[in-house]
C-alpha cells in the first residue's frame, strides 16, 4: 500500500486495496471492491456465512440461474452463429447477382469481420471494467440485431463490408462478457 494515499472512514466511498476481516465502529481501514459493496448493501458476516452454509439455498439459486440464464446465452450464442453463417447461405441463394459484388470482394468480409473484432477488444474489455456488464450486452445483442437487419437493405459492396464491419465490432461484447 502506499504512503501518500490517506486512509477513509466506512462513511466515505473507500479506495479498494486490502481486504479487511474485522474492524471496530469508527475504525479506518481499506476494503475490496467486493466488501464495500455488500457494507453499502447491509451484508454482515454473519449473513454471509449464513448463506454460504444453506446448501439448499444454494442449490436453488444454481438452478434459477441454470433455467433462466442459460437458455438466453444459448439463443444469444445461436443467434450469432447464423449470422457468421448469413453471408455463405446468401452467396449460394444469388448475392452475386443481386448486389452486383465479385467473388473477390465477398472474401474481403470475413475478414472485415475479424478486423473489427480486433479494433474493439480494448473498448469492450474497457467498458467489461467499468459498467455493469448486463447493460452492455443487452445495448450490443439490440445493435446486433439493427445492424443485421440492416445488412437486407445493403445493395453493395460498400454496405455489406460496412455492416460486417459493425457486425465484428458488437459481435466482440457476447465473448469478452464470458
Amino acid at each position: 500500500m502506499s504512503q501518500d494515499k490517506p486512509k477513509q472512514s466506512l462513511d466515505k466511498v473507500i479506495e479498494p486495496t486490502t481486504k479487511a476481516t474485522s474492524f471496530a465502529e469508527g475504525e479506518t481501514i481499506d476494503l475490496d471492491e467486493t466488501e464495500i459493496f455488500l457494507r453499502e448493501h447491509n451484508f454482515s458476516n454473519e449473513y454471509l456465512e449464513e448463506l454460504l452454509s444453506d446448501k439448499a439455498r444454494q442449490r436453488k439459486l444454481v438452478r434459477k440461474i441454470d433455467l433462466i440464464v442459460l437458455p438466453l446465452l444459448a439463443v444469444t450464442y445461436v443467434l450469432q452463429y447464423i449470422d457468421k453463417q448469413a453471408m455463405s447461405y446468401a452467396a449460394v441463394f444469388d448475392l452475386f447477382t443481386s448486389t452486383g459484388i465479385s467473388s473477390d470482394q465477398y472474401s474481403w468480409f470475413a475478414s472485415i469481420f475479424y478486423l473489427a473484432y480486433l479494433v474493439a477488444e480494448y473498448p469492450w474489455v474497457f467498458a467489461a471494467q467499468k459498467w455493469r456488464m448486463g447493460k452492455i450486452v443487452g445495448g450490443c445483442v439490440l445493435a446486433w440485431g439493427s445492424v443485421l437487419m440492416f445488412t437486407a437493405l445493403s445493395g453493395g459492396f460498400n454496405g455489406l463490408a460496412t455492416c460486417r464491419f459493425l457486425l465484428g465490432y458488437v459481435a466482440l461484447s457476447y465473448w469478452s462478457s464470458r
